[in-house]
């Protein structure tokens, strides 16, 4: 390291002060961006430079490819390095950079690597989304001891990958390993020439543990990088368009036999805990009452088409209105008790299917009435 200029293409093998580096160029040029600093190490892209230059302190752990990772002395652990990076150290950037895949492909694989192939042209979007996934890790996991984890830039692929295709983690270990422009897009090469493979258990912990915060604010940092490819300014009104299908329900029938029992089956065990929480008596039986509506309705569905079902459904709706009595005794002693709204709307809800409920099987077992379709509940969980 005698020479006026320093290559960015080469590999330090041993940690040299940053300051004898600058002090080594003629002409200093400022660095392009620091894309961003996860607890100690700060990422560097130096495109288009040949020098590190700036007022930089710490030292250079690794300089390969045109990225410099720069590492404070007071995160320095143990063996000098953390845990986990943003780019693998054997990451290869010119695979990334070279990788060909054709705009006119019908492929969903090849549209979301185009669509990362673009993000990593972005210094300032990468820098961000960086940034949140070592903020997620930090919570959960220290940077400076155990094993090297998987680094944050191949999570992101695999990521992007896995709710694009909406694919399992099995098919996604084998994309991860075998596909080659996957492997190109992760900068490393071809499992048979070498390259790492990954292990199912490793890929499951490493993505599982981006939160769903850290996924919604990953994804504004992404719109807003298409909103700059596309030319999109804030004022603009954005036009989309979308496609619909039928998503189908698990009906079981009868309908309304079957949704009255689990609209009171929700609301005994919603209103006996709120009870047992503000201190109400009177759902000491409440495992009983579970256990009679079971009987009951089973009763109804064992003996259709006989003589003995207008009997059993008169003694189920007995009992129904018997618990629904119970229910409203409850809801008044509730009244004036610090009870969540959301558990209120709820249970307002479930009472209003019960007694709808309740009056159509009267109708149609006991008075022989046609229920109209625009009447019939067929989910009392995804109500249509």
């Amino acid at each position: 390291m005698d020479g006026t200029s320093i290559n960015p293409l080469v590999n330090l093998s041993k940690v040299v002060d940053c300051r004898k580096i600058i002090e080594l160029v003629s002409e200093p040029k400022p660095i392009l961006a620091i894309l961003a600093r996860l607890n100690s190490v700060i990422l560097c892209r130096n495109i288009g430079a040949e020098c590190l230059a700036g007022a930089l302190t710490g030292r250079i752990c690794w300089l390969s490819f045109g990225l410099a990772l720069i590492r404070v002395d007071k995160f320095k652990s143990k063996k000098g390095l953390t845990m986990r990076l943003e780019f693998d150290c054997d990451c290869d950037h010119n695979l990334i950079n070279e990788l060909k895949i054709s705009e006119r492909s019908r492929d969903d694989i090849d549209h979301a690597l185009l669509a990362l192939k673009c993000l990593y042209k972005d210094e300032e979007a990468m820098g961000l989304i960086m940034a949140l996934m070592g903020g997620a890790y930090r919570r959960i996991a220290a940077t400076d001891n155990g094993r090297p984890g998987m680094d944050y830039w191949s999570i992101l692929v695999l990521t992007v990958l896995k709710h694009a295709l909406n694919d399992d983690f099995d098919r996604l270990l084998g994309i991860a390993n075998w596909h080659a422009k996957v492997r190109e897009i992760m900068g490393m090469k071809p499992v048979a020439d070498g390259g790492k493979e990954f292990t199912l258990q490793t890929i499951i912990r490493n993505l599982t543990w981006l939160d769903e915060e850290t996924l919604v604010a990953i994804n504004v940092v992404i719109v807003k990088h298409a909103h700059l490819v596309i030319g999109v300014v804030p004022s603009d009104k954005l036009l989309g368009r979308a496609d619909s299908f039928v998503v189908g329900t698990n009906v079981e029938y009868p309908v309304d036999l079957r949704l009255l029992a689990d609209a009171l089956r929700t609301l005994i065990r919603v209103i006996s805990r709120l009870c047992r929480k503000h201190g109400i008596r009177g759902w000491r039986e409440e495992r009983s009452y579970l256990r009679k509506l079971r009987r009951k309705l089973n009763r109804v569905l064992s003996l259709k088409g006989t003589d003995g079902y207008e009997k059993a459904v008169r003694s189920y709706l007995k009992f129904v209105k018997k618990v629904i009595k119970k229910i409203e005794q409850s809801r008044a002693a509730l009244k004036g008790k610090p009870v969540h709204p959301d558990a209120s709307a709820f249970i307002e809800r479930f009472h209003g299917f019960a007694i709808k409920l309740q009056d159509q099987v009267l109708r149609r077992c006991i008075l022989g009435e046609t229920i109209a379709h625009s009447e019939k509940i067929f989910s009392v969980f995804e109500p249509h």
